[in-house]
């Protein structure tokens, strides 16, 4: 009985071999091979290889020119049509298997569950070709690498699937859609008329960024969770003039904006909790600023949002917000309360 390996490496070479007058030799066949995780090294799987070719010849017309060395091996373009029906065979190449499982990782803290259930498959088939690769190299690596996310993994909000389903047609079509949507300080679904601009992946939700009822020029951003009934209509709408999708998320709007003035922040950080801010800068005009006393100045025109202040916050007594007086105001009122609470 053929085992599993042997059959995904034969499915392999299949895929490899051109179409006449095009060639390619066992050699260079195993260097392919090598490549996408099989064990196929040295001359043992060099003469794998060759008796491969051999058995396929006869049953999918692979053809041998033998007339010098090395032999080269090409499909007989008459037959084609039996290569094209290989490429319909439901078996992912072992690279694309192992970056699919690895997107699998990357993704869980991501996406919500709904449209993970929706790349199961793949995600199954990627796993499924990994460990049919053995101890292969390429198997191994799954097993190096890990996706950690930088920030606190929370359990996704739940979503009705017919919802989110219509609403991504809605999207794709640009139509407009009657919904039932409860506000965040609501217990009501109230009835709207929704014009979907666009979504948007964020911390395990997903966002409809729309326009509503009469207010047309005016954009919002609405949690598909918060969805309770969704019908689409026939009626097509415009964008409101200047909207675009990546300028509004650059100016902070899902980052709960709290004016649509920008702050201009100087933020005092101990030496060592500054270095990453070089390598991923928080604006475009970021200056870093030796100061006296050791620590370095972060100077930055930003977005006024609460993400900001959950940002600052994060590196707790390490950072001192300097300017704008504004905001170290209020960061001086909410320590003075937090240090009321724990004392």
């Amino acid at each position: 009985m053929i085992s599993q390996d042997t059959l995904l490496r034969l499915m392999a070479v299949l895929r490899l071999i051109p179409v006449g007058p095009r060639m390619v030799d066992a050699a260079t066949l195993q260097k392919r091979l090598e490549y996408e995780g099989f064990q196929v090294e040295g001359k043992a799987g060099k003469r794998k290889i060759e008796r491969d070719l051999r058995k396929i010849e006869e049953s999918f017309g692979i053809i041998c020119d033998d007339s010098y060395k090395p032999f080269m091996w090409y499909w007989d373009p008459e037959r084609h049509k039996d290569r094209r029906r290989m490429a319909n065979i439901p078996v992912m190449e072992p690279m694309e298997a192992l970056t699919m499982a690895l997107a699998e990782d990357f993704l869980k803290p991501l996406m919500p569950q709904s449209d993970l259930k929706r790349l199961k498959k793949y995600f199954s088939e990627a796993n499924h070709s990994l460990k049919a690769l053995g101890e292969s190299d390429l198997a191994k690596w799954r097993q190096k690498v890990r996706v950690q996310p930088g920030w606190q993994v929370l359990r996704p909000a739940r979503s009705k699937e017919e919802v989110e389903r219509i609403i991504y047609q809605a999207v794709m079509g640009q139509k407009t859609i009657q919904a039932a949507y409860k506000s965040r300080n609501s217990d009501v679904y109230k009835s709207h008329e929704i014009r979907p601009l666009g979504l948007v992946y964020r911390d395990r939700l997903v966002y409809l960024i729309c326009s509503m009822d009469s207010h047309q020029e005016d954009i919002s951003y609405l949690p598909l969770h918060r969805f309770n009934k969704v019908e689409i209509t026939d009626k097509s709408f415009r964008k409101p003039k200047g909207y675009n999708l990546d300028k509004f998320l650059l100016e902070g709007n899902l980052g709960f904006l709290n004016s649509d003035k920008k702050l201009k922040v100087e933020i005092a950080f101990k030496k060592e909790d500054v270095y990453h801010l070089n390598e991923t800068p928080i604006s475009s005009d970021q200056e870093i600023i030796s100061m006296k006393d050791g620590r370095k100045k972060l100077k930055a025109t930003v977005a006024d949002t609460e993400q900001l202040k959950w940002w600052i916050m994060g590196f707790g007594s390490s950072a001192e917000v300097l300017k704008p007086n504004s905001l170290r105001q209020e960061f001086k009122e909410t320590y003075s309360l937090l240090a009321k609470k724990y004392s």
